[in-house]
Parts: C-alpha cells; sequence; structure tokens
C-alpha cells in the first residue's frame, strides 16, 4: 500500500502536471461548444497526453530508474498515469457540463 501511495504520488508530481494544461483547454471547449465537441476534447487529451510522455522521456528519463527500482515499469507507469489523467479529466468535464 504504501509503495502504490508513493508512486501515485510521484505519477502525479512528474507527469500529471504537465499534461493539465491540455485538461484545462478541453474544459474550455466543452464550456464553450458542449457536447459538439467531444471529438476534438478527446484528440486533444490523446494529442496532450503523449506529448507529455514524449517529453518525460526526453528531459527526465533518468527519473525512470527511481519508478523501475519500485517494480514499476515503463509500461506500468505511463499506464497509471493515463488512469490517472483520465479520472481527474471525467471529474473536470462533468463539472463543466453540469455548470454549463
Amino acid at each position: 500500500m504504501q509503495k502504490r501511495l508513493i508512486i501515485t504520488r510521484y505519477i502525479f508530481r512528474e507527469l500529471i502536471l504537465t499534461n493539465q494544461l491540455f485538461t484545462v483547454l478541453s474544459a474550455a471547449l466543452i464550456y464553450s461548444y458542449n457536447e459538439k465537441s467531444f471529438v476534438y476534447v478527446f484528440w486533444l487529451k490523446v494529442v496532450g497526453f503523449l506529448f507529455s510522455t514524449w517529453m518525460y522521456l526526453q528531459y527526465r528519463k533518468n527519473r525512470l530508474f527511481f519508478f523501475h527500482n519500485l517494480g514499476v515499469s515503463k509500461t506500468m507507469f505511463f499506464t497509471l498515469a493515463l488512469l490517472i489523467d483520465t479520472i481527474i479529466s471525467i471529474i473536470l468535464f462533468l463539472t463543466v457540463l453540469l455548470l454549463s
């Protein structure tokens, strides 16, 4: 349990915060165009996550050793990051839809 909390905390700090820019842009699209923009929001989120992942691999590749020592592979790291980002995005998008 302690290991999972450490991994989640570092994933959030390392990768998800950089990806929140794309989440905020997507929320603005949903607020402006309502349900019509879901296709664009989906692709903006995919491109944003891929860009954040690429930037992480380019500039913080040595940090992956930390996760490797905790027993987390690169695939698991980015899968957990995608899962956390998706949950945060869905909560934000539902909030925006309910407010608009």
